[in-house]
């Protein structure tokens, strides 16, 4: 039980990584910021609340 546990937590962080990898992406693309960093930080901001909210 408690192993199963562990790795469903572990897979939704996984889940919520490839999220951010991909936004920061997709913005990377379509050049909307001028410097990695603040392409970086703009990207993790548009999903923390939806990332952290619980359903």
């Amino acid at each position: 039980m408690t192993l199963s546990g562990l790795a469903m937590g572990m897979a939704n962080v996984m889940n919520n990584a490839i999220v951010v990898i991909e936004n920061i992406s997709f913005h990377h693309h379509r050049k909307t910021y001028k410097t990695k960093e603040e392409m970086v930080i703009k990207g993790i901001a548009e999903l923390w609340q939806p990332i952290f909210s619980f359903p």
